[in-house]
């Protein structure tokens, strides 16, 4: 069933409507089967690998959908300008879905920050994200925070 919703407005008395698609309404129950988790914070070196097994960060079998907290934070000095990244991701079916948080390592007393909540799906065959830091070995002589942590799930 379509609906039309409208709403007045103070501007000369009209009315606003807008129409509800039913597959939107239905997209927004489904944020209703997301829930929190607070995994266990796991802190990357440079060039460090690290595999995280879902059932270990307590993400039941049904789940359709993780959600990833990544932070790079780098401060202090570094001996040279460089960019870097920390890659998160799965395996599917049909190939391997990646999704990149960019760093930035700086010549200068400086701190550089970024974080982001990653989304990634999984499946009964595929329970485990995969990260990488790529940022240059002189970073890991400056002050730097590099985490990733399962926050959420879908199911």
């Amino acid at each position: 069933m379509n609906l039309f919703v409208g709403y007045p407005c103070p501007i000369q008395h009209i009315t606003i409507q807008y129409f509800i698609d039913p597959d939107a309404t239905e997209a927004i129950n489904k944020v209703n089967d997301t829930h929190p988790l607070d995994g266990k914070v796991h802190s990357l070196t440079p060039g460090q690998s690290l595999t995280l097994q879902l059932a270990q960060e307590n993400v039941p079998e049904q789940a359709y959908q993780v959600v990833i907290y990544a932070v790079f934070a780098n401060g202090r000095y570094a001996p040279g300008n460089a960019p870097g990244e920390m890659i998160v991701s799965t395996t599917i079916p049909n190939g391997v879905i990646e999704r990149k948080l960019y760093c930035y390592v700086y010549d200068q007393s400086a701190w550089s920050y970024n974080s982001e909540n990653i989304a990634l799906p999984v499946g009964p065959d595929n329970r485990v994200v995969n990260v990488k830091l790529n940022v240059p070995e002189f970073a890991s002589g400056s002050h730097y925070i590099a985490s990733v942590q399962v926050v959420g799930y879908s199911m």
